[in-house]
């Protein structure tokens, strides 16, 4: 990719970005600040990475029960739908991202490799995969209770 069209990636990425901020619910954009604060990241990117694990999580629900958690967490598909696709990724990636398993085997390796690589492009590293889930998961146990969480839990972990 040239520089020019990285920055015009970025600048159309950072457009893209600011709807969910602007739109979302109250308790996303809590949750969106909440990542923020606690890993240092901007909220763009905890929009983005928040959005791509909610993605994945889709990918590995059945659809009645993913349409069981966005019912309860509004404001979710609007994360999804700015979140970056990414088709590209590398072994490594994969590897690092492979971590948020601990071991389970339940996810595809082109799921792990796509929502790793979708971190890399928002500029955090697939480490920072492992330190989303947790505070994404509290947030869903606080807004929908435990059946939402064990949900969520079960198409992030497997």
């Amino acid at each position: 990719m040239n520089r020019r069209t990285f920055f015009a990636s970025l600048l159309l990425a950072a457009g893209l970005f600011a709807l969910p901020l602007q739109s979302a619910s109250a308790q996303v954009a809590e949750l969106l600040s909440s990542i923020s604060s606690q890993l240092g990241v901007s909220e763009t990117q905890a929009a983005g990475g928040t959005g791509a694990l909610f993605n994945y999580a889709k990918s590995n629900l059945g659809g009645s029960d993913f349409a069981s958690i966005t019912s309860a967490l509004p404001g979710v598909t609007e994360l999804m739908s700015v979140a970056p696709s990414s088709s590209t990724g590398s072994s490594s990636l994969l590897d690092q991202g492979a971590s948020l398993l601990d071991g389970g085997s339940g996810q595809s390796a082109g799921g792990l490799m796509s929502l790793a690589s979708t971190f890399t492009e928002l500029g955090m590293s697939s480490d920072m995969i492992n330190q989303f889930v947790p505070i994404i998961l509290d947030y869903a146990e606080r807004e929908g209770g435990q059946q939402i969480m064990s949900l969520l839990q079960s198409g992030l972990l497997g």
